[in-house]
């Protein structure tokens, strides 16, 4: 009897290591949902010439000088400027420049994917692809660390 039950076991523990390893290398949804709404942005910015302007609040336990809200230009797909919105200065802190592009925000997603954190919400503009909002808790049980990012007023420019 005592052999039978160590062939069960086993098994068992066999087919659950083969599962998981299985699962490793399969690509998740999320990301599936990312490549296709960053091809989707490819697509539909080169018809205006990825030059376009956003505002962007990011929501954080951090100082307002990040927390408020800044307008970004991007002509050519390059950023021209980064100012805040309340009085037109210009956004220096460094966390600016991980969020002054679309191809940026895809990478903020990327990398929590990558990361495989607890929770990753993410909203796409139906239209052209670009990430309206993302909101990221690496650690459920953990406080203070969750970050998020809200896109408004995108606006093509031609």
């Amino acid at each position: 009897m005592k052999t039978k039950i160590c062939i069960l076991l086993t098994t068992i523990i066999l087919a659950v290591m083969i599962s998981v390893t299985s699962c490793s290398g399969s690509e998740t949804e999320a990301m599936r949902t990312l490549k296709q709404n960053e091809k989707k942005w490819a697509e539909q910015s080169q018809f205006f010439k990825q030059s376009y302007t956003y505002t962007i609040h990011i929501g954080c336990f951090c100082p307002e000088d990040i927390t408020s809200a800044v307008s970004v230009l991007v002509t050519s797909g390059k950023t021209e400027s980064v100012v805040y919105t309340d009085d037109g200065t210009p956004a220096t802190h460094e966390v600016f420049a991980t969020v002054d592009t679309i191809e940026d925000l895809f990478d903020i997603i990327r990398k929590a994917i990558d990361n495989e954190v607890d929770e990753l919400i993410v909203e796409y503009d139906p239209n052209l692809g670009y990430p309206a909002s993302i909101s990221i808790d690496p650690i459920k049980t953990a406080v203070d660390e969750e970050r998020g990012y809200t896109i408004l007023d995108f606006a093509i420019l031609k």
